[in-house]
């Protein structure tokens, strides 16, 4: 029993070594600094403002970072940029994402909180580029089954925006056409503002496409 009790404290010490220890930093020079670090964020947005190393306490700017790996998660620079984006999706095609949050007011005081998300991606640790359905085609050619997913995220689209478009146009026709004994709105333009409204349904029968497509490739090409 006490072997075990032994063993397994050993074990348990060994996870917590090999977990500090997996976090790295890497320049662009170049070199890796492996170890844990502490990373000091600005109150306001949560930039990073510098990243200090715990053994000896050295500060580091994130504009000599080209890349950092903490807790397991891994965050890279994609090109000509300073933001750090976070890898979703590993494989020959890598997925990385960031979101930005936006808080407004409105003349009523009433608060909005706006979250958009840019997704971006690279090819064999190449540069990271931001993510095209026109790139994606060209590396994914080869298999017809990624091709095939993003097709219906392509569809979807183009449904999005043949819904909106269609929803401004019935909307200014019916505006132009409005006669001085009509009553405001008329049918017709409520019925081109519900046209254009309906443009987020698309949105919810988005099954990530993309990303589907991307695992579907990297499956094909381990």
């Amino acid at each position: 029993m006490k072997h075990f009790f032994s063993m397994l404290a050993f074990l348990v010490y060994g996870s917590m070594v090999f977990a500090q220890t997996n976090d790295f930093i890497m320049l662009k020079n170049g070199t890796q600094i492996t170890g844990s670090f502490t990373i000091d964020r600005s109150i306001f947005g949560g930039t990073i403002k510098s990243f200090i190393i715990d053994a000896d306490k050295k500060v580091i700017s994130p504009s000599t970072v080209m890349a950092y790996q903490e807790n397991g998660n891994y965050y890279a620079k994609s090109v000509g940029s300073n933001t750090f984006l976070e890898r979703t999706l590993k494989g020959k095609i890598e997925l990385f994402s960031t979101s930005s949050t936006y808080t407004k007011m409105s003349s009523t005081g009433a608060m909005s909180t706006t979250t958009t998300v840019s997704e971006y991606f690279r090819v064999d640790n190449g540069p990271i580029e931001e993510l095209s359905d026109k790139k994606l085609r060209k590396i994914m050619a080869d298999t017809p089954e990624a091709i095939a997913l993003l097709d219906k995220d392509r569809k979807l689209t183009y449904w999005t925006y043949g819904l909106i478009g269609g929803g401004i146009v019935t909307t200014i026709v019916a505006g132009v056409n409005v006669g001085k004994d009509d009553k405001f709105p008329t049918p017709g333009i409520i019925a081109g503002l519900a046209i254009a409204i309906s443009s987020w349904i698309p949105s919810l029968m988005n099954d990530d496409y993309d990303s589907k497509a991307i695992r579907v490739y990297n499956e094909k090409h381990k």
